[in-house]
């Protein structure tokens, strides 16, 4: 996947749960990896997580972080991606550097 194509699907933890719903209604994949200011993974969210935080009285103007899954599945390589892709339910599958920073995606047919 080529950078501009990654960054639809990578954001700030600090983007408002507005701005993510956005984001993650124009990738089209209904997820968003959430990084710090260093780049690295910290988390990911997905239209569930920002429904089940509204429910529990999140408001739209919090930080998508506050919903987020702050554990989420990573891969450190292409293979290992698309073992953890077809053996589970996941929508997109991370790929991170020894840094924890994203450096690809999987998204089966997408990717």
């Amino acid at each position: 996947m080529d950078n501009r194509e990654l960054e639809r699907f990578i954001g700030s933890k600090n983007l408002s749960v507005s701005e993510a719903m956005q984001r993650i209604d124009n990738n089209a994949c209904g997820i968003l990896f959430l990084t710090d200011e260093q780049g690295k993974l910290v988390g990911c969210v997905t239209d569930g997580d920002v429904r089940r935080y509204l429910l529990a009285g999140g408001e739209m103007n919090g930080t998508a972080f506050d919903a987020a899954n702050k554990s989420p599945k990573v891969a450190h390589s292409l293979e290992e991606a698309k073992h953890l892709y077809h053996h589970k339910n996941f929508i997109v599958i991370p790929i991170e550097d020894e840094c924890g920073v994203v450096v690809d995606l999987y998204a089966g047919e997408l990717g």
